[in-house]
């Protein structure tokens, strides 16, 4: 179970950080 958590945890982690990345790099041509 613990692995199934961690495993979760890094996904929505790694999409976080990837919708993160798009808003940026969506933004900086804008500017």
């Amino acid at each position: 179970m613990q692995v199934v958590l961690g495993a979760f945890l890094a996904l929505r982690a790694w999409q976080l950080r990837r919708l993160d990345r798009a808003e940026v790099s969506s933004s900086t041509p804008l500017t």
